[in-house]
């Protein structure tokens, strides 16, 4: 083979290297629990409810105190917190003494412990309340960081989120569905830490007018409705009522 055809031969493409194909991550199949009734009954005796404040604020849920802006909310939590701290009654209710968790997103730490000492929260003898400033933007990460908060701190009965809106962290807070899915977590959490309760505070909007007229058609609908329905069902009920059907019924019973 002379130079010439030397030059004319074509080196043969290089074929990279196909990387594996890795499968997509299959999600865990959801499992349906089925349970028979009384499942949670000892000696099919049923057992009793387990309060941070009795018959207001079981263990192991979530809650939430909605009211208009400026209307008490933050205070009602306080003291709340400050009873269960001192594990003196709250509104003439029993309570369980226990730490708190106290998440003030909106008020100046200044404000709060103002409000503490009016409340005579005494950091000496009464159980720790612990006060948390700020929170991370995204509600799982905030979620992870409380789960090791409260892993460490196994004493704390009583979470307050002031605000609710803060820790969510909605797109929309009028979107049910959104506020649903995310409170859902708060409310697992607080399933998971079955010895505590977590209350959110958010803040109930006023009703526009245009809103409370359409509430107001939609229930004199409703009315219209239910009176049309109870109208039939009278004329049918009399319609089928004979008097000659009746006395000849009368007359067989008789003989």
């Amino acid at each position: 083979m002379n130079e010439s055809q030397v030059q004319d031969v074509q080196p043969e493409p290089v074929t990279p290297p196909v990387p594996p194909v890795t499968p997509p991550v299959q999600k865990p199949k959801f499992v349906l629990e089925v349970h028979e009734p009384y499942a949670t009954f000892v000696n099919n005796e049923p057992q009793a409810i387990s309060y941070i404040i009795e018959g207001l604020i079981p263990q192991g849920t979530y809650s939430h105190l909605g009211a208009k802006p400026k209307h008490g909310k933050s205070c009602i939590s306080r003291s709340e917190s400050v009873c269960v701290a001192k594990g003196t009654p709250f509104l003439g209710r029993k309570v369980e003494q226990g730490e708190v968790l106290l998440c003030s997103l909106e008020d100046p730490r200044q404000h709060i412990d103002n409000c503490l000492q009016v409340l005579g929260y005494d950091k000496e003898k009464d159980a720790r309340i612990h006060i948390v400033e700020k929170l991370p933007k995204n509600i799982t990460e905030t979620i992870d960081i409380l789960g090791e908060f409260l892993t460490q701190h196994p004493d704390v009965r009583f979470v307050v989120f002031d605000t609710l809106a803060k820790v969510v962290r909605a797109k929309d807070s009028t979107n049910y569905d959104e506020m649903l899915i995310l409170c859902e977590k708060l409310s697992h959490m607080a399933r998971e830490f079955k010895h505590l309760h977590i209350q959110g505070l958010d803040t109930v909007r006023r009703l526009s007018r245009k809103t409370l007229l359409m509430r107001f058609l939609a229930v004199l609908r409703f009315v219209a409705r239910l009176t049309r329905t109870l109208s039939f069902m009278t004329r049918t009920v009399i319609g089928s009522y004979s008097p000659k059907r009746e006395s000849a019924h009368r007359g067989k019973q008789r003989f």
